[in-house]
């Protein structure tokens, strides 16, 4: 691409004309980082920036890369393959390495940096990139994922009848596209709080990492019923329907199963803060006349049409890679890290087992130890005292019955 001054636009056309070889030059504006809060939003938002649940993340995976699991399915099997102790930012880094080793194709397909990894490691990793996403840009973080309010309202713009054009196209990061996601309500985990605990990491539905993959694409395209005569807004469409990576995908808030209709769109958008006033939503809480909360909530609760009910770590790239790749299946990495956690449970229940069979036993013996002791007793004084009944058995009337 050639950048110029001039501004090219190829929407009229819906195609741009090939020319030396098959490329075609053309120049585009781009809105600085610093003033696009379209795209942006999180990088120019100081109520986001400063929000505490923003960063609770980060206490969510030092909680992980602190406990037992991490120890022994991480951090020690890659310091034994490598010889030396690692730390959990150096494993971080490597898994970074990785991930960008395995979405570029080479001779022989293989990464040098993934094969330190065990398979078991894979799991607890993905989790831990799952645990700083969620918090930044996902469901606990309402401010987080009502900011990408600006791009369902732009793209109503783009499909109003007046914008003669085949194709919009936007282009941006993870921290971009998750919370538009969110907003959605697309593929939500209603049965999960995100914290660091082995019984959350097994029960999860929603893994992140499968939702914004590596180069996540989300799509809305507009359909137009021609077939009914009666419908006369010949420039309006019927139904937006929404793929995500190329397969559709259900938004809650939309009735019918065709897709969202533009009024069930307007309503994600009106339904959030001030009505998507940016501005407003931005502004610190010293500045506002009222403050605002920021805890969780469905963002879908306030629409017409309910739903079923809703890196950190800290570098942009690994926002950038999101954990689509993997050297082995979902199953197999689940298989074993649930087989090392398993046989820790069983060494430990079966410990447990032993030490109360042990105890039991002992106090089977002492209280044997005692009736008999009574049980003799009460015999030597019978016999003593000519007690004994003929037929040689000791009267004992509370064991008659």
């Amino acid at each position: 691409i050639k950048y110029n001054k001039a501004v090219v636009s190829t929407q009229s056309t819906g195609r741009a004309h090939l020319v030396n070889k098959g490329y075609q030059p053309f120049g585009i504006e781009i809105e600085s980082k610093e003033n696009d809060m379209l795209l942006r939003f999180m990088d120019n938002c100081p109520a986001y920036k400063s929000s505490e649940i923003t960063t609770r993340g980060k206490a969510e995976v030092a909680k992980l890369q602190k406990s037992r699991h991490y120890k022994t399915l991480v951090l020690d099997p890659i310091s034994e393959k490598l010889g030396w102790q690692v730390t959990a930012a150096q494993v971080e880094g490597l898994y970074d390495l990785c991930n960008f080793e395995h979405v570029a194709p080479t001779e022989t397909n293989n990464s040098s940096f993934c094969e330190v990894f065990p398979r078991s490691a894979y799991a607890l990793l993905d989790y831990s990139r799952d645990l700083s996403r969620y918090y930044k840009s996902s469901y606990p973080n309402k401010l987080g994922y009502e900011l990408s309010c600006g791009i369902v309202q732009d793209l109503l713009k783009e499909l109003s009848p007046v914008q003669d054009q085949v194709t919009s196209l936007r282009f941006a990061h993870s921290e971009t596209i998750l919370p538009l996601i969110t907003l959605l309500g697309i593929d939500k985990d209603q049965d999960i709080e995100y914290t660091w605990s082995k019984r959350n990491f097994w029960n999860r539905t929603t893994k992140l990492s499968k939702l914004d993959s590596f180069a996540t694409n989300l799509a809305f395209v507009s359909f137009k019923n021609i077939s009914d005569i009666s419908n006369t807004r010949l420039n309006m469409w019927d139904y937006v329907k929404v793929y995500l990576n190329e397969r559709e995908v259900r938004v809650p808030v939309c009735a019918s199963q065709e897709g969202c209709t533009h009024q069930e769109l307007m309503n994600i958008v009106t339904s959030t803060q001030g009505a998507c006033n940016l501005t407003q939503m931005c502004q610190l809480k010293s500045e506002r006349d009222e403050p605002s909360t920021n805890d969780v909530r469905d963002p879908t609760d306030d629409v017409r049409h309910p739903t079923d009910d809703v890196r950190d770590p800290t570098d942009d790239v690994a926002d950038i890679l999101s954990l689509a790749m993997r050297t082995v299946s979902d199953e197999d990495l689940e298989a074993a890290i649930a087989a090392k956690l398993a046989s820790e449970d069983k060494v430990l229940i079966g410990f447990n087992l032993f030490v109360a069979m042990v105890i039991l036993s002992g106090l089977c013996i002492v209280l044997g130890g005692v009736l008999g002791a009574n049980c003799k007793k009460i015999i030597d004084a019978d016999i003593a005292g000519d007690k004994i009944s003929k037929d040689g058995y000791q009267k004992m009337p509370f064991l008659d019955s």
